[in-house]
């Protein structure tokens, strides 16, 4: 039997059916907002230092109620995982990111917010591995992103932040005109919606590249273009990068006094912002300044800082520059010993970033290995087939990973090779082609990195032993150079 709705019932129950379909349409959008709230709150629910104890009292009082939009639940969780990162605790801030986005990819009735807060994850997770020295691992984020952004309409800021970040990862393989490439890109996009803030890390950007290149007058017209979409807006921290890169330039024309003027000022700036790897760049780029200005003392002290902050927030890359710049200190003062001292922990802390990193790819090929094996029951012989050899490829490969990790000792940077053009997809080449040379190299290193710890040990004994007479340590000296040639010799061919 049929029925119809129809009479005075139908004003009654109609207006009742769409109240009804519009709140569970409501629910409904805020169902991962409401998600991810509940995930920050039990990871945050036992952390004791004040800005996680913050962030779980902010997130604790939001209330969801009928008026509450996903936007306004998505900034109270970005804003505290921002408080969290700039404190030190990055490790804290990408588990705390890495759980939202399993949260948004897992669902397949994502809203329009959650998709930006999906992207906005890509570009947050990609920044901690670049700045963590994992450059390969930040690239397969922005690239998911960059992606969704190609085949989804109206995420032209992301896109533009997408490009942008890429390009910071050519400049960091020393591919500078490729960085142009994407920074110019990155700003196009940026001037058709007239994203001032954008504009102005644009120019941030195009100046970086032009101090790496030593072309000045360009960096100083970056600059001087830059300003002009400063607003009154603008973050104290936007305010710093640039200061600081004003004393960069200063510093290489010689103008010490206000080089020092425009570092002490982003010091200070980052200070007020709280923001830990900011401090950290102008500590290392001050002790550059101390070094030029043939000042030893304050570059090993100056140096020293940027280390006890970069071990705090986990800064490796930085923490390495930083030693680096002490053995610089110490060679100024004829401290052989020291100098070698702080060249060896720069080099083991460049063995730990690979370490890391080959660590983290591994985690990634098992998370996709067991997917894959979860879809095999409902395959047909054919899929179960191709499944089958795609989990051997896995396994392969992951075995592959977890050999070199196991044999990881010294890394050597491989020679590089010639560039050519194209779009992103041949940085990801290049970066693989480069990797899989090193994970190569490194399963023929424990032998030699005994050879070169001997040598080191040699060279130590040869400084330090004052009896010996002039023409004992040229001796010595002479048969470590030869073996140091033979070795390079090695190494070249492999």
């Amino acid at each position: 039997m049929s029925y119809r709705l129809s009479g005075p019932r139908a004003f009654i129950l109609l207006p009742l059916l769409l109240l009804i379909l519009s709140a569970c349409s409501g629910g409904d959008e805020m169902r991962l907002p409401s998600e991810a709230r509940s995930f920050m709150l039990e990871r945050l629910k036992d952390e004791t230092f004040p800005t996680a104890r913050e962030a779980y009292l902010t997130l604790d009082s939001l209330q969801i109620t009928p008026s509450t939009t996903p936007a306004d639940v998505y900034n109270v969780v970005n804003s505290t995982t921002f408080n969290i990162y700039h404190s030190g605790h990055t490790s804290l801030a990408l588990a705390l990111h890495t759980g939202l986005l399993d949260i948004l990819e897992e669902s397949h009735s994502r809203t329009v917010a959650d998709d930006r807060e999906m992207l906005n994850l890509y570009v947050r997770i990609g920044a901690s591995f670049s700045e963590s020295g994992m450059y390969t691992v930040a690239l397969a984020f922005y690239s998911k992103g960059l992606d969704f952004c190609k085949t989804h309409e109206g995420f032209d800021s992301f896109e533009s932040r997408f490009y942008n970040n890429i390009g910071i990862l050519y400049a960091q393989a020393e591919m500078y005109a490729k960085a142009l490439e994407y920074f110019q890109k990155s700003l196009e996009l940026n001037l058709r919606t007239d994203s001032k803030t954008e504009i102005y890390l644009n120019y941030l950007n195009f100046t970086e590249i032009y101090l790496k290149q030593n072309n000045l007058k360009a960096a100083q017209e970056s600059i001087r273009k830059g300003m002009e979409y400063i607003g009154a807006d603008h973050r104290d921290i936007s305010l710093a990068q640039m200061r600081m890169q004003q004393g960069e330039i200063d510093m290489r024309l010689k103008k010490y006094d206000s080089a020092a003027i425009y570092l002490d000022d982003a010091l200070n700036l980052f200070k007020k912002e709280e923001f830990s790897s900011g401090i950290v760049d102008t500590y290392l780029c001050l002790g550059r300044l101390y070094l030029a200005q043939n000042l030893p003392d304050s570059t090993i002290a100056t140096a020293r800082r940027a280390i006890r902050i970069s071990r705090f927030s986990e800064q490796a890359d930085p923490m390495k520059n930083a030693y680096v710049l002490i053995s610089q200190g110490y060679v100024k003062q004829g401290a052989d010993l020291q100098a070698i001292s702080a060249v060896q922990e720069a080099l083991s802390i460049q063995d730990s970033l690979i370490v890391a990193e080959h660590r983290k790819r591994l985690e990634d090929w098992e998370t996709v290995g067991n997917k894959a094996f979860t879809q095999i029951a409902g395959n047909t012989p054919t899929e179960t087939n191709a499944a089958i050899y795609m989990i051997i490829a896995f396994i392969l490969l992951g075995g592959m990973i977890a050999l070199t990790y196991y044999n990881l000792h010294h890394r050597t940077s491989p020679a590089p090779e010639s560039l050519h053009a194209g779009d992103e997809e041949f940085l990801k080449d290049k970066l693989q082609r480069t990797d899989r040379k090193l994970q190569s190299l490194t399963l023929h290193k424990r032998e030699h990195t005994k050879q070169m710890e001997s040598l080191t040990s040699e060279l130590r004994s040869i400084v330090s032993d004052h009896t010996l007479s002039d023409e004992e340590r040229r001796r010595r000296l002479n048969d470590v150079l030869s073996e140091l040639d033979q070795l390079r010799a090695v190494l070249q061919d492999k």
